[in-house]
């Protein structure tokens, strides 16, 4: 008891500090290419250091087989890229458990023994163990990538960084940065809680990004909206209706670029219209396999005009 007590790391039996990859191009040398994988792989702890680990153990594997570098070689075995990859190993979610016990932030669920002994002449001990459950949000926070060039150690930092939620909303990234010696980049998400999509809310649909703005040395590049919607265009499913386009040097101001027309009964879109200057393109898409894969799109028409004329490709 405390040690393995599941059979997969992340649901992988097996876990490695390094995997390497070979990839050989039998008719051009030139093009094979190596890569190696690092995973870090924490081992089990014993957070009060007690004489008996059962109350105390903590298993650990959520932090096990995680991607924590990379590193690309050319066909000559020269370094060409690095990747460096951090976490944090967020606890908030785990205090929602009712076991939860600060002296223990990585066990939602702790371990217990129950012993049991028969009074009697021959009498005889049993024991009932509770499995524990280790666990925490294993958080990407930054990526360093690192480019090297033929006869130069030093190479080209870019570096990538996550900011999410400090509410804890969900565990999408707001913010994601990717700065270099050249330019900055950064581009912002917002979801069903940053735009107070309460049908979304309610149904639990918060990890779909609804706006996407981006930024280039902090002028804003582009900026678009996804809007959904529950109504009768829908079939009363929360399903996208537009899709709004913001003015690059206006981000307030914003037109529809996409009107969703027409959803099936299994919210399959049928029809969309693409929305010009001058003109408003439809389109129509016709769905077959009892409605599971599209197997035609139709520009220039609505779905009225065309579904009958596809009643025998359907059939």
């Amino acid at each position: 008891t405390g040690n393995f007590n599941i059979a997969t790391i992340n649901g992988k039996p097996t876990v490695y500090d390094k995997v390497t990859t070979r990839v050989k191009n039998t008719s051009n040398s030139t093009e094979s290419y190596e890569i190696t994988d690092e995973y870090l792989n924490i081992a089990h702890t014993n957070a009060k250091n007690a004489r008996s680990p059962i109350f105390t153990y903590a298993n650990n594997q959520f932090a096990r087989g995680v991607l924590i570098g990379k590193k690309y070689y050319d066909s000559q075995k020269r370094l060409v890229k690095k990747d460096t990859i951090t976490y944090d190993f967020d606890d908030h979610f785990n205090s929602i458990s009712n076991d939860y016990s600060t002296g223990f932030p990585r066990l939602p669920i702790r371990p217990y023994v129950i012993g049991i002994k028969a009074i009697a002449t021959n009498y005889k001990t049993f024991t009932v163990n509770r499995y524990e459950i280790s666990s925490a949000w294993v958080k990407k926070k930054m990526m360093k990538t690192t480019n090297y060039f033929i006869n130069n150690t030093n190479g080209m930092d870019q570096i990538t960084s996550y900011t999410y939620d400090s509410s804890y909303k969900h565990t999408n990234p707001t913010i994601i940065n990717i700065s270099s010696p050249d330019v900055s980049m950064e581009t912002s998400f917002q979801y069903a809680n940053e735009q107070n999509n309460t049908d979304m809310i309610a149904a639990n649909m918060i990890s779909v990004p609804l706006q996407i703005e981006s930024k280039e040395n902090g002028k804003t590049i582009s900026k678009m909206k996804t809007v959904y919607a529950k109504n009768a265009v829908t079939n009363n499913m929360i399903l996208p209706v537009s899709v709004q386009k913001f003015d690059k040097d206006n981000s307030s101001s914003s037109k529809n670029t996409i009107d969703y027309n027409q959803y099936d009964a299994k919210g399959n879109v049928l029809q969309y219209t693409a929305k010009g200057n001058v003109i408003n393109v439809p389109t129509a898409i016709i769905w077959g396999y009892n409605n599971t894969m599209p197997i035609a799109r139709i520009e220039g028409a609505t779905y009225q005009e065309v579904v009958s004329l596809a009643a025998n490709i359907i059939s």
